[in-house]
Parts: structure tokens; C-alpha cells; sequence
């Protein structure tokens, strides 16, 4: 399993770098080293928040918070996000997935209870949440994975090249070479996410014909 480290030698090898990071945590007092560990985050959120990583994705049963209701006046129930959350699939009910962006879960379709199953996120103060008309609600979500050793390695192919892309400005100033990283990045994103979807298929297709346990009995 490839360790931050790594991830950063293979981008800067991208880049024709000579030099080699050795430590980001602390960081080398070197400007690759300051440049990777400035980046690296920001490369590995634009990867996850781009597709439901397997490795990424996780349920919560969210807590339920007090809210303004005068403010949200739209809403019945309030619940907190987890910590490490980056983007929701969609909830899981006793009916089974609402999800965000699916049309074949489209609430409309859900005869007699419209408007039932909608849900939004806000930011409330400095607090993501999610609101609903729901009294309990499951989430499935993108978390932010920074342990790097749970990355599938087309990922982390995948994820150099993206850092390769940002450290070529500060690093080679060469504007063809910054357009060939973005290009080699959109198709290691590519390969990595296809497969990705590819191994979820057969888990897809059985989450989507189960009963809920809580609704087995209805």
C-alpha cells in the first residue's frame, strides 16, 4: 500500500523533479516538500468528492440537533453530519435509497408521500446539517480518507498525476507540461473511477433490492 510519501516521489517524478521528499509530517526543509505537503490535501479531496470511492464510502445513523424553526420553517428535523464527511450518496429509509442525483429514486415517484423524503444540507453557524421530515435517517456518504494505505492503487495513480499537475507551476513553469499532467490526471481518474464503479455493480445491484430490516415487517 502506498504511503503519502510515495505518492509524492511519484508526482514529482511526474515532473522531472531530481529531488526526493523523505518526510511530510515533519516536512523536509525542502520547496518540493513544502510544495507537496501543501498540495497533496488539496489533490486527494478533488479525487474523492469526484466519485463514491468503495474504499471512501460509509453509513452513519446521524443525531438528531435542535434547530430554528422559525428559520427552516420547511423542515421538520435537523441531524449533524459526521466530522469527516465530503459528499452524501443519499439517505437510506424504510422505503430504501434516496439519492441525490439518481432519477430512479426521483420523490415524486413515491406515490402519496411527495415532499416526504426531500432533504438539504446547509451550513448552520460553522456546522454542516442535514435536514429532513424524517425522524431517523441512515446516511450513505463520501468520507474525506486521509489514511493513504486504504487507496486502491489505480487511485493512487490517480492522485499523483493530480498532484503532478499542481506542483508544475510553482516547480517547472511549463505551461505544456502543466496541460499534459491535467490530461495523463483526467485519464487516470478515469481508469480508476470506471473500475472503481465496475467492482461496486454487483453490491449496487443487491443494496438495491433489499428490504430495509426495519421494514421487513410492514
Amino acid at each position: 500500500m502506498a504511503a503519502d510519501i510515495d505518492i509524492a516521489n511519484l508526482a514529482l517524478s511526474h515532473v522531472s523533479a531530481d529531488a526526493r521528499v523523505t518526510s511530510l509530517d515533519p516536512v523536509d526543509p525542502t520547496v518540493e516538500a513544502l510544495y507537496c505537503s501543501r498540495f497533496l490535501p488539496i489533490a486527494r479531496d478533488n479525487l474523492l468528492e469526484k466519485h463514491t470511492w468503495s474504499f471512501a464510502t460509509k453509513r452513519a445513523l446521524l443525531s438528531p440537533v435542535a434547530f430554528d424553526e422559525d428559520m427552516y420553517p420547511e423542515w421538520g428535523y435537523a441531524y449533524t453530519l459526521p466530522a469527516n464527511f465530503m459528499r452524501c450518496v443519499g439517505l437510506i429509509t424504510p422505503t430504501g435509497l434516496i439519492s441525490p442525483t439518481s432519477p430512479q429514486f426521483s420523490t415524486e415517484r413515491v406515490v402519496g408521500f411527495e415532499g416526504l423524503f426531500d432533504f438539504g444540507i446547509e451550513t448552520v453557524g460553522s456546522t454542516s446539517t442535514l435536514f429532513c421530515n424524517l425522524d431517523e435517517v441512515r446516511l450513505r456518504y463520501v468520507e474525506r480518507v486521509t489514511d493513504s494505505t486504504r487507496y486502491s492503487s489505480l487511485f493512487v495513480t490517480a492522485l499523483a498525476y493530480e498532484l503532478a499537475g499542481m506542483l508544475v507551476g510553482p516547480l517547472r513553469k511549463d505551461p505544456a507540461m502543466k496541460r499534459e499532467m491535467a490530461g495523463l490526471a483526467m485519464q487516470a481518474w478515469m481508469q480508476a473511477s470506471g473500475v472503481d464503479s465496475a467492482g461496486q455493480t454487483e453490491g449496487e445491484r443487491a443494496r438495491r433490492n433489499h428490504t430495509a430490516p426495519w421494514h421487513a415487517d410492514r
